[in-house]
């Protein structure tokens, strides 16, 4: 059997990018309005500007920079060589598969924000969900190849903290599965039920600048 101290998993994160990829449309709109629209309101502008610049510093904090190593004991998160989240698996309250993107407890929603989703889910179904899965698609295309899942993440809770696992590969996929049939013989991810969560608000993780 596979020793996990030794050998751990390690899954690099890729949670990050896709929300910059869903603004990174807007950047050329931006410049083009800049240059050649002379009526445009400045202050809507600044606003999709400011929204824009502020999920391209997350993916380049991020980037490359995040892993998540599945051990015999616990599972941790890790920015560089620093550990952002840890869960012992002797404390993992459930394991779900999800879509969101989620990737810290900081950035889920409150109850009021979730009722006025589900209001403007029509539309908030053609400008979120619809393009994020376009990317998804893509993004599984390229790193698995046929292969697809529509809920591709696995996330790991003990009680209000979790730790959201992407794997990028089929390999990486099965590897987590086996490790979870193995240490948490109780939860199989095939069979699991789903977390469905959107994402709330901008809440980076990183608040240490030493991080960065």
């Amino acid at each position: 059997m596979r020793d996990y101290d030794k050998n751990p998993i390690i899954i690099k994160d890729y949670n990050y990018i896709f929300l910059p990829l869903l603004f990174l449309p807007f950047i050329p709109v931006i410049i083009y309005t800049i240059l050649y629209v002379t009526d445009t309101s400045y202050y809507g502008l600044g606003l999709v500007t400011a929204i824009v610049y502020m999920h391209m510093c997350l993916f380049f904090r991020a980037f490359n920079k995040r892993t998540i190593v599945l051990s015999s004991n616990s599972i941790k998160f890790f920015h560089k060589n620093k550990i952002l989240e840890t869960i012992y698996l002797d404390e993992i309250t459930d394991i779900k598969r999800t879509f969101s993107i989620l990737y810290h407890k900081s950035q889920v929603i409150s109850d009021i924000v979730k009722f006025f989703q589900i209001l403007l889910f029509p539309i908030g179904f053609v400008t979120w969900y619809l393009p994020l899965t376009i990317i998804k698609f893509f993004f599984h295309f390229f790193k698995r190849g046929s292969k697809y899942r529509f809920f591709d993440a696995i996330i790991v809770f003990s009680g209000d903290k979790f730790i959201n696992i992407l794997p990028a590969t089929e390999y990486e996929y099965q590897e987590v599965r086996k490790y979870f049939m193995i240490k948490k013989p109780i939860f199989d991810v095939e069979q699991a039920k789903v977390f469905w969560s959107d994402y709330g608000h901008y809440g980076e993780l990183i608040a240490d600048k030493e991080l960065l």
